[in-house]
C-alpha cells in the first residue's frame, strides 16, 4: 500500500501548526529540498536545506540532511518544540551523527498498535507527494 502526502497539504499543515511558511521541491526520488522563510530585522530570508532517505525498515526511518550547523540548530529548535508538544519520547528522535535523523516508531506511543500492523517499505518523493509504502501485516 502506499500513503501519498501532497506537499501542499503538509505545507498547510506546518503553516496553521508552527506559522512557518515551508516549500518543498523534489530533488531526486529519496531528496527532497525543503525552504522556509526566516524573519530577520529587514523582513525574511529563504533558508534551504535538503532532506535525503538513507534508510527504510520497517519501523525505523533514517534521514541524513545537507545544510550544515544552523540546519542541525534548527532542527533541534523544532525537535524541542515537536517533542513535548506530542508527548514523544526523547528515544523515539535521535540524532546518529552530524547530519543524520534515526525516527524509531517503535518508540513512538501514538504509532505502537500502528507499526505491530505494518511495515515499512520506502518512502519516495516525487514533484508533488510524498510516497510511503508500507505492507500490511494482519
Amino acid at each position: 500500500m502506499i500513503l501519498q502526502v501532497p506537499y501542499s497539504q503538509l505545507s498547510s499543515y506546518i503553516s496553521a501548526k508552527f506559522n512557518k511558511q515551508v516549500e518543498f521541491t523534489q530533488v531526486s526520488e529519496k531528496e527532497l529540498k525543503i525552504t522556509y522563510r526566516q524573519n530577520v530585522l529587514i523582513g525574511s530570508i529563504p533558508i534551504p536545506f535538503t532532506v535525503i532517505v538513507d534508510k527504510v525498515a520497517a519501523t525505523e526511518v533514517t534521514l541524513s540532511y545537507r545544510g550544515g550547523k544552523p540546519v542541525r540548530a534548527i532542527l533541534n529548535a523544532i525537535l524541542e518544540f515537536v517533542i513535548p508538544l506530542f508527548m514523544l519520547p526523547k528515544e523515539a528522535i535521535r540524532f546518529t551523527d552530524d547530519q543524520s535523523i534515526t525516527v524509531d516508531l517503535r518508540e513512538i506511543p501514538q504509532a505502537r498498535s500502528t507499526v505491530r500492523n505494518i511495515a515499512l517499505q520506502s518512502i519516495s518523493f516525487d514533484s508533488t507527494l510524498i510516497n510511503i509504502s508500507f505492507l500490511l501485516l494482519v
